[in-house]
């Protein structure tokens, strides 16, 4: 028998609001009641299209959902279907992904769609809080920061603005090397400086480099550093620009400008996190 999405009124204006999805309504109740103890206030629903109209209504509603649990399989469709959906009307929600199917490629593609993490039934109540509230810490942590790209001088309201945003705060949280196209004059380094602010190395250096501006006998030695006498006029050993980001953010401009022989140790630097100084024998981590 199917069951309308049931929500937790007493507590709406109280605790976060948390949308559950899953066919296994004992699952879910199990869940729900957890979660409220924890100061959650959830909606609970066992098809893909209740969850969907709520997300909708919710919205509408300006009452978003701050976090979504949601199954990787239903009887109507698929949880990837709710995670892209979050994505696009609610970016700033985190959803997880609980799964009992072991599929790799499911789990993988959750992620890939935005889902935080995925956890693997049997779920312990105890572990999906604990989860759940380090997600919705962390996004409101970048909800807060969020500031920082206005303070960066990233200002407007158009969709293509709201798109910079969105990508900014997806992008952020993460350790991935980023690539910031556009042309010149565009704002690449504000795109970068807000991206740094918005992250957990922002109180780590912020490092800038013009890449086309650097000559090229000496852009190997700025960029990784270099030994005492690692060649004439070397008279002391010096940081390159990798080390002095440690832990915070190298901005390379104009990248496509990189001499070529120097690109392998440059993709060496970004893929393994290390770099080899001038004169010296050893890798450095970064």
């Amino acid at each position: 028998m199917r069951r309308r999405a049931r929500y937790s009124r007493s507590r709406m204006r109280l605790g976060r609001r948390l949308l559950i999805l899953d066919d296994d309504t004992e699952l879910v109740d199990a869940v729900a009641r957890h979660l409220e103890r924890h100061g959650y206030s959830p909606t609970r629903t066992y098809m893909v299209a209740e969850a969907a109209a709520a997300i909708d209504q919710s919205v509408r509603d300006a009452l978003p959902f701050q976090a979504i649990v949601t199954d990787l399989q239903l009887p109507d469709g698929d949880g990837r279907a709710i995670v892209r959906l979050a994505r696009e009307r609610l970016p700033s929600c985190p959803v997880l992904m609980m799964t009992g199917s072991g599929s790799v490629s499911g789990s993988v593609e959750a992620i890939r769609l935005g889902a935080v993490t995925v956890l693997e039934k049997p779920v312990s109540l105890e572990t999906l809080a604990n989860e759940l509230r380090q997600a919705v810490d962390d996004r409101a942590e970048l909800e807060d920061g969020l500031d920082a790209a206005t303070n960066a001088g990233i200002i407007g309201r158009s969709a293509a603005i709201r798109g910079v945003l969105d990508a900014l705060f997806l992008a952020a949280p993460t350790d991935a090397t980023i690539l910031i196209e556009g042309e010149t004059g565009t704002g690449k380094e504000l795109v970068a400086k807000a991206v740094h602010r918005l992250s957990r190395r922002s109180r780590a250096p912020f490092i800038p480099v013009n890449c086309a501006a650097l000559p090229e006998t000496l852009v190997e030695s700025e960029l990784f550093g270099h030994l005492k006498g690692a060649f004439t006029g070397a008279d002391k050993s010096r940081e390159g620009r990798f080390q002095q980001a440690h832990r915070g953010t190298l901005f390379l401009d104009e990248i496509g400008e990189m001499p070529l022989p120097l690109q392998p140790k440059l993709l060496r630097a970004i893929q393994e996190g290390e770099v080899q100084p001038l004169g010296s024998t050893k890798a450095e981590k970064v």
